[in-house]
């Protein structure tokens, strides 16, 4: 684990000690190209909290990239925020986006916390 320091638009950055856990990109055209891309990254902290940031990347003119970030008590916290962020995006309500459901799996395949709370169990 190492020192994080994650930047983000409108609040003060983010220190935490602590390993990437996931991740997931959208964004690329049929051809390969990339003019608007979106990545969600999972950080697992030393003390056992969870840092989620997503980035919106742009390179069409008029346009400025953005960073949010987040810390969460626990990996169904992440998860509950990630599914409201896709729904005020207009996604089929309660459904991921791609990029934020590759990072959650990615996450629950290195963290046992991530793959408890991305199942669902039924009795």
């Amino acid at each position: 684990m190492k020192q994080q320091h994650i930047t983000r638009d409108g609040h003060p950055p983010i220190r935490f000690v602590g390993h990437q856990i996931g991740q997931g990109e959208t964004g690329r055209d049929q051809n390969g190209n990339r003019n608007r891309w979106t990545t969600v990254t999972i950080y697992a902290t030393k003390g056992g909290k969870f840092v989620v940031q997503t980035e919106f990347q742009t390179c069409w003119q008029g346009e400025s990239d953005a960073t949010s970030a987040r810390s969460f008590e626990t990996a169904a916290a992440v998860i509950e925020y990630l599914r409201e962020s896709a729904d005020e995006c207009g996604s089929e309500e309660g459904r991921l986006t791609d990029e934020a459901q590759e990072a959650v799996q990615e996450a629950s395949a290195a963290n046992a916390d991530f793959a408890a709370a991305w199942v669902e169990n039924v009795a």
